[in-house]
């Protein structure tokens, strides 16, 4: 006899527990960014009062955990598409009143119409968050677009083109084209042009030509041909054409 009611009281402890849902896994069937809530349908199963085995319903009207502050428009969006992964939180209160206002009786404790959804629960491992582990990084990514964000630099990827910055300097590339800026020096770099400047002078270079001009003075070299301009002289070496009449003050030396 105490065995028989042992046994009851166990079948019945054992039937409430199975109303109560806490936390499962579940996918989003659909969502609406304009209200927030999405229709998500729990994973497995559960059994009937006649002892059959059940899917779990989709639930609808489900509020979503998504990273934005509300009060003050900021915040992080993505996209929440049908198929993706969720966990399904159930509350322990109805939601109702957190909902609209409205007071609620209070007789729904953990049921299925006061879940909640969290997107983004992963089935397995990942590309992006195999790269965020390996580089001690937060990963944002959509498509090729990657922007990247560690302790000691920053970069974003569009297709062919690549910003970095770190604390010494910040790197642009685009194709052939690649601009360097750093404390010391600017550098642009496009094929065969090169155009490098610091406090001292600016450099530069278009395929065999070069022009470097400092305080001191101009230089400007092609192929074997060579002409410097300082304060206290213009220097030329290589062939000199002149169409047109001469004036100079002071000595003309040839070589």
């Amino acid at each position: 006899m105490l065995q028989e009611l042992a046994q009851e009281v166990e079948n019945t402890a054992r039937k409430v527990m199975e109303e109560i849902h806490t936390a499962m896994p579940g996918t989003i069937v659909s969502f609406s960014p304009g209200s927030g809530m999405a229709v998500v349908q729990p994973t497995g199963k559960f059994t009937s009062a006649s002892g059959r085995r059940m899917n779990y319903p989709a639930i609808s009207d489900v509020p979503l955990s998504i990273p934005i502050c509300q009060s003050a428009g900021a915040g992080i969006a993505y996209p929440v598409k049908g198929g993706d992964s969720c966990i399904i939180i159930v509350s322990e209160i109805e939601l109702d009143e957190w909902r609209s206002g409205a007071e609620a009786d209070g007789s729904l404790h953990f049921d299925l119409s006061s879940a909640m959804a969290v997107p983004g629960l992963l089935v397995g491992g990942g590309e992006l968050m195999q790269k965020a582990c390996a580089e001690d990084a937060v990963v944002m990514a959509a498509g090729t677009t990657e922007v990247k964000v560690s302790e000691d630099e920053l970069t974003a990827k569009l297709g062919e083109t690549e910003i970095k910055v770190t604390e010494e300097e910040i790197t642009v590339v685009m194709e052939d084209t690649k601009l360097t800026i750093s404390k010391e020096e600017i550098m642009a770099a496009l094929k065969d042009t090169m155009v490098k400047v610091t406090e001292e002078e600016i450099n530069i270079v278009l395929k065999d030509a070069e022009l470097i001009a400092s305080e001191e003075s101009i230089l400007v070299t092609m192929g074997d041909t060579e002409c410097k301009v300082s304060k206290e002289e213009v220097a030329i070496r290589g062939d000199l054409k002149v169409d047109g009449d001469i004036s100079y003050t002071g000595a003309l030396t040839g070589g």
